[in-house]
């Protein structure tokens, strides 16, 4: 006897091809990226509000059915937000839709923005990171789908809103409510980015000694100085900046 076959709950929709026309391709292949990499990622159309692909993860969905976090829109990703930082969410999307508002059609294609925020994960809060970029824009240049990958931020606390266009950052203060040049990238020497790079892929600070053919002394001493260019207290967080701010 055969098994009935059954749909599965994150399945997703397909596009309305009126309002969508030709996004199906676009959407299969966000899909095919995020089960390779195993990423947290959507799709939304920031006109309407509405969601048009969420990977099937349970923490993209934040342990909802994805087909309800679909059909009901911003409405539920802003009850997953803890509501002491849901006003902060607020002035960040208005930052954010200003900022795509002032960009012409190159500069979109260039642009990437990153923040992080406190949302409830299957029942517990997680400080997460949102990497924001424009996905297509209408005939006349302005941004209308955008894809948003999430991931576990190693911010100690919600905010750090960033613009990055080209070599050039931008930093959003939140009590002057304006953007301002970032001064917080560093530069890293060749020694102490192979040093994050051995770091990165696992290697003790002994197994990357011989790997540069440098004392352990020294190795360390890149460390501490990666440590103060980048403003972070370990590893881990040095490489999560590295990597935010392409010093790698």
């Amino acid at each position: 006897m055969k098994k009935k076959k059954t749909e599965e709950i994150t399945e997703q929709p397909k596009l309305d091809a009126r309002i969508y026309h030709g996004l199906q391709p676009v959407i299969d292949t966000v899909a095919t990226f995020a089960r390779l990499c195993h990423q947290w990622v959507y799709v939304t159309d920031i006109e309407r509000h509405t969601f048009l692909y969420i990977s099937n993860l349970p923490g993209a969905t934040f342990g909802t059915d994805s087909k309800i976090l679909i059909s009901s829109g911003y409405s539920t990703i802003m009850d997953r937000i803890v509501p002491n930082e849901q006003a902060m969410y607020n002035n960040i999307t208005h930052a954010l839709s200003e900022k795509l508002g002032s960009l012409d059609a190159q500069q979109l294609k260039n642009v990437s923005f990153s923040f992080s925020i406190t949302s409830m994960v299957l029942d517990q809060p997680r400080l997460l990171q949102h990497m924001v970029s424009p996905l297509v824009n209408h005939d006349d240049g302005k941004p209308w789908i955008v894809l948003t990958m999430l991931s576990t931020s190693m911010h100690k606390e919600a905010g750090h809103l960033q613009c990055r266009l080209d070599d050039h950052t931008m930093e959003y203060d939140f009590e002057e409510q304006k953007w301002l040049p970032s001064d917080k990238k560093k530069h890293l020497t060749t020694s102490e980015r192979n040093m994050l790079i051995y770091a990165a892929r696992g290697y003790t600070i002994d197994e990357i000694s011989k790997l540069m053919y440098r004392s352990v002394d020294t190795v360390k001493m890149y460390r501490r100085r990666i440590f103060s260019k980048l403003g972070v207290n370990n590893i881990s967080e040095a490489i999560f900046h590295a990597v935010q701010q392409n010093l790698l």
